[in-house]
């Protein structure tokens, strides 16, 4: 199914939704309240089996908005985003999702940075909700103009997240750049190590204003995903440092971006581990031993990831839930 009342837009704002009936007025609200008009909202209904879909078909037409309502057999948020990159109107693409919170101005500052810089991507922090209601900002807060090999070492440095809320993007540039499906976790960040590069003299922009509050939840605690999710943290990082080795010269450039791989590798350890595949967890314990020994970090990363090192010898990560 597709509702459409399509009209000439700058923005296109994607938002895939799968189960969200009790944010369905709340989005909506925020979206008409938007100071920016001249976008459109692509909305992506991955197979909810709530009342999610009859919500929508209910409100959008009576809300003003230039939209475009979609409705897919479910497949997950990355197939939703690639569905709604078909229909998309707009010069200029932000992604959003149903159940954050997000600044009336978000579209307008969006829209009008890119604008006023002349970038192809500008890239904003966001905060992070969590629980006992602790924010915490995170990104790359700085405001300066990147290219696309600075912005995958920082991403490969964990100094950039990639969280798809938080830019906004040429929409010409994802015409060869699609979510990669099969991926549940970190998503955005290995979709964003493919964009900032998929056109030669990119111009990135980064800032250190915040619009966007995303709303963390709980990662599932099913064992037979636990271990998967583990092996996924790892093959994203093996994807993003594949894309930087096509951009770094030297052995020692190319070592000096596995802060990455350390990461995902200590992901996948505390995944497995709550999954109690031990002999996993015994596995992927070697790796980040001889991962570690190969990297070339700066000094305060090395120290930090060698502490965890020693920590893992013991299980005593895992066992303080660190």
């Amino acid at each position: 199914m597709i509702l459409d009342n399509t009209k000439q837009v700058n923005v296109s704002v994607i938002i895939p939704v799968y189960n969200v009936a009790e944010h369905v007025f709340r989005v909506i609200t925020r979206l008409k309240r938007q100071t920016f008009r001249s976008f459109e909202v692509i909305i992506v209904n991955d197979g909810s089996i709530d009342d999610t879909g009859k919500m929508f078909q209910d409100y959008l037409p009576k809300s003003g908005l230039i939209y475009k309502y979609i409705e897919i057999d479910k497949g997950g948020v990355s197939k939703a985003r690639n569905e709604a990159l078909n229909f998309v109107a707009g010069e200029y693409i932000i992604y959003l999702d149903a159940d954050d919170d997000f600044s009336e101005q978000l579209i307008d500052q969006y829209y009008h940075t890119i604008q006023k810089r002349n970038t192809d991507i500008e890239i904003f922090p966001i905060d992070i909700f969590k629980k006992k209601g602790k924010v915490k900002r995170v990104g790359y807060s700085r405001n300066q103009i990147i290219d696309g090999k600075k912005c995958v070492g920082l991403i490969c440095s964990l100094k950039m997240p990639g969280y798809v809320v938080g830019h906004i993007s040429k929409s010409v540039l994802w015409k060869n750049v699609k979510f990669n499906e099969r991926l549940k976790v970190q998503e955005d960040l290995e979709v964003l190590s493919r964009l900032v590069i998929s056109k030669s003299s990119l111009k990135i922009g980064t800032n250190n204003i915040s619009y966007y509050t995303y709303c963390a939840s709980d990662t599932t605690n099913r064992h037979s995903e636990l271990s998967n999710f583990g092996q996924q943290y790892m093959d994203v990082a093996q994807s993003v440092l594949q894309t930087a080795s096509n951009l770094f010269d030297t052995d020692k450039e190319r070592n000096e971006l596995l802060e990455i791989q350390l990461s995902a590798t200590m992901e996948a350890i505390r995944l497995n581990y709550k999954a109690s595949n031990m002999p996993k967890v015994e596995s992927l314990k070697k790796e980040y031993h001889a991962t570690l020994r190969e990297s070339c970090l700066r000094v305060k990363p090395w120290i930090k990831r060698w502490v965890q090192g020693m920590l893992l010898r013991g299980d005593v990560m895992m066992k303080l839930g660190l």
